[in-house]
């Protein structure tokens, strides 16, 4: 009895390879090697998406992370932490100009030091309350019904573990919050 042998059968498949995990190249100091794409960039753009489209309480409270930092560059360099940043937004901005939106643009990638870089334009409509920078010594600012439009922004955003760690907003002219109180009509004296 003689075998017959079978013609070889090529397997067709493509052949897939899944990364799953490069978290503990990070843990170890270790920098992303080049070749390698930027697997979070899709997940990075909603989160900074979700940040900049939502300002209420609950949405900052989940996308922002617990030891945030907002640094607002400029004449007077300002920090705010999570809860003055929920605060300023949730109980002075949305109140006073309940259709501001900041009119963001990013594609989520990240530059070597981490950030995504996000252009913002803000912009509403002085409709509510009465707006106050809180912290600072300024008048509020009684609703006058117009329109504002600010410069645009660069910021930088940091995220990591699909929070919001860090933003940077680059000091420019006509851009920021005091820019914003002095469009709704505020008066700044410069000392």
């Amino acid at each position: 009895m003689q075998m017959q042998q079978r013609p070889s059968v090529r397997n067709t498949r493509p052949a897939v390879v899944e990364i799953v995990n490069f978290k503990f190249m990070k843990k170890l100091g270790l920098k992303k090697p080049e070749f390698l794409p930027d697997f979070g960039k899709d997940k990075r753009q909603a989160v900074i998406d979700k940040f900049f489209t939502h300002h209420d309480k609950s949405t900052l409270e989940s996308v922002l992370a617990d030891d945030a930092q907002i640094v607002e560059q400029g004449a007077k360099l300002r920090t705010y932490n999570k809860s003055e940043w929920i605060n300023l937004m949730a109980n002075h901005v949305v109140p006073a100009v309940p259709d501001f939106k900041w009119g963001h643009s990013t594609d989520g990638s990240k530059d070597e030091d981490g950030y995504s870089i996000v252009t913002v334009q803000a912009t509403g409509k002085h409709s509510g309350k009465a707006f106050r920078i809180p912290g600072s010594e300024l008048p509020k600012v009684e609703p006058k019904h117009e329109k504002f439009k600010l410069q645009e922004a660069t910021l930088k955003v940091k995220v990591e573990d699909q929070k919001v760690q860090e933003i940077v907003m680059e000091p420019e002219r006509g851009a920021g919050f005091l820019a914003m109180y002095e469009a709704l009509g505020g008066k700044v004296s410069v000392a």
